[in-house]
């Protein structure tokens, strides 16, 4: 099941997205999500979601201003994040296309996903959903002294 992320689910987000932190190379990010920054995220503007599966939280997606500006008002970044134990069961698609249709409940055009060179699954995955890959920005990251590429997938809405 899929549904918007409220305060309770505080706690699940930040043990998914700081096991994703100090484990992977998925996301350049060192440092750890704290409660209040996952609070703030709930409280702002955009779009935040929860799979749950057998009523157990499995992943979350949200949205985030791609870039400041007027200009970039109609374009999000999502993030999507699943626990290993959720991944092929189809949580990861249900949540991506639940934010698909949050963003275009909320005027927007276009998704970019921002994703690690380090994470071909995750290229994949976008592929399938009708995600392009349109850009790749070489050795522009860094997390453990390892230089990562980051792949920029868009897809029009």
């Amino acid at each position: 099941m899929i549904r918007p992320a409220t305060p309770p689910d505080v706690d699940d987000i930040c043990a998914l997205w700081n096991d994703v932190i100090t484990s992977t190379t998925i996301t350049f990010t060192t440092q750890n999500k704290t409660p209040e920054d996952v609070l703030k995220t709930l409280d702002g503007p955009w779009p935040t979601l929860i799979a749950t599966r057998n009523g157990a939280f499995s992943g979350f997606a949200s949205l985030s201003p791609f870039r400041a500006g007027p200009g970039y008002r109609h374009v999000a970044e999502h993030t999507v994040y699943l626990r290993d134990d959720a991944r092929g069961a189809g949580q990861g698609k249900a949540l991506m296309m639940a934010v698909q249709k949050a963003a275009k409940d909320i005027g927007l055009r276009a998704l970019i996903g921002a994703v690690s060179g380090s994470n071909p699954a995750a290229v994949a995955f976008h592929e399938k959903l009708g995600f392009s890959k349109v850009g790749v920005l070489p050795e522009i990251g860094e997390k453990w002294g390892t230089r990562l590429d980051l792949i920029l997938m868009q897809k029009n809405l």
